[in-house]
């Protein structure tokens, strides 16, 4: 990578092929699923990351500092795909970065926040939580924290845990925020358990049995998937 990363540079390329492929029809359609909140070039994913992929050949890896500097430039831009892109290349490199890029997800997390960039971004907080385990101590600050997105990262980030889920933690900070009235908070503590009552059915339904003060959509989120596979009694 050279000396001077200039991320503004580095991103022209890929501004202008996506502005040439841009879609009014499906920005309208777009914006408006997202609630009015950004703007879009209205490309779809299949045909964006083609767009992507075009744009990174060739192109180096890039480091620890320019992918920060890469992924706030990314976030000034006004159209949301740039944003898709940024969440897409971070996902993709941070098993190659340090403990302390947890800062940049952080960040990523709490500007222009909706539920779209948090998801994403949460997935590869979980990746950073396998790779460095004491990064756990980052997330039960996140669950007791006043940051709604990051109370929210913090309960989905082991979704792809599988048999590697922290249940304690998982559990613990469901019960944390059993009794919060945002909908994103309760959304993910239900799609948290959901996930996880794939690993362990009998464990998400004892603890929900025993929570009562469970919302009722987190309860229905959570037991879904062991009641589309009958394992109610």
């Amino acid at each position: 990578m050279e000396l001077h990363f200039n991320a503004k540079n580095y991103l022209q390329p890929l501004l202008d092929a996506l502005h040439a492929e841009r879609s009014a029809d499906n920005a309208y359609h777009m914006k408006r699923y997202m609630k009015n909140q950004f703007e879009f070039y209205g490309i779809k994913s299949p045909e964006r990351r083609a767009i992507q992929a075009t744009f990174l050949k060739g192109q180096p890896k890039l480091g620890e500092k320019e992918m920060t500097a890469m992924v706030k430039e990314a976030f000034q831009v006004d159209e949301r795909e740039v944003q898709y892109f940024a969440c897409e290349q971070v996902d993709k490199a941070v098993k190659r970065y340090s403990v302390t890029f947890i800062d940049t997800l952080k960040w990523m997390m709490l500007t222009k926040s909706w539920w779209d960039t948090v998801d994403s971004v949460s997935k590869t907080v979980g990746r950073m939580v396998l790779q460095y385990p004491q990064l756990t101590k980052v997330m039960d600050k996140w669950i007791e924290g006043d940051k709604m997105w990051l109370q929210r990262a913090a309960i989905i980030h082991q979704l792809r845990f599988k048999k590697e889920t922290d249940s304690d933690r998982l559990f613990g900070y469901c019960a944390y925020h059993a009794h919060s009235t945002e909908f994103f908070i309760r959304k993910g503590i239900g799609w948290a358990l959901r996930e996880y009552s794939k690993v362990n059915p009998k464990a998400v339904i004892e603890f929900i049995d025993t929570h009562p003060d469970l919302s009722g959509l987190s309860r229905r989120e959570g037991l879904k998937w062991v009641k589309n596979k009958g394992l109610l009694s």
